[in-house]
């Protein structure tokens, strides 16, 4: 299964963040994604749309969400306009496993909307390159 490296799964986590939030269409790589960051201590969860992300993320704060680029109904550029347009602010780390350039181009766009973009990840990743963003 490509995503993260299970042998790293568990790890000490420094980050801050109150709440994580996994928004990837592919609901087995956002569950396994929310369940090695569980077993780090951490408060994770994973949804596969726009619409649940935003439903979750309104009124909380210290939120970080880890977003797939490549969704087919809302991707993750629109979620970004989503998120902007709702009065949401949070921290984002980016993936995919497309091109590169869509992630540099998703990381521009957040940072001019005023986002806290932690950088941008190329599917697959180890469980060690996502922790190393937070």
């Amino acid at each position: 299964m490509q995503g993260i490296n299970l042998r790293e799964r568990k790890m000490d986590i420094s980050s801050t963040f109150e709440n994580i939030i996994i928004v990837d269409d592919d609901a087995e790589i956002g569950s396994m994604i929310a369940e090695t960051l569980q077993l780090s201590g951490k408060n994770a969860e994973s949804v596969s749309s726009a619409k649940e992300c935003i439903a979750l993320c309104t009124g909380k704060s210290n939120t970080l969400l880890i977003v797939d680029l490549l969704m087919p109904d809302t991707d993750g550029i629109e979620l970004i306009d989503l998120l902007a347009d709702s009065n949401i602010m949070c921290s984002i780390i980016f993936m995919s496993g497309g091109s590169s350039q869509n992630l540099s181009t998703a990381k521009t766009l957040a940072n001019v909307r005023g986002f806290d973009v932690r950088g941008c990840i190329q599917k697959p990743f180890s469980a060690t390159e996502l922790f190393t963003l937070m």
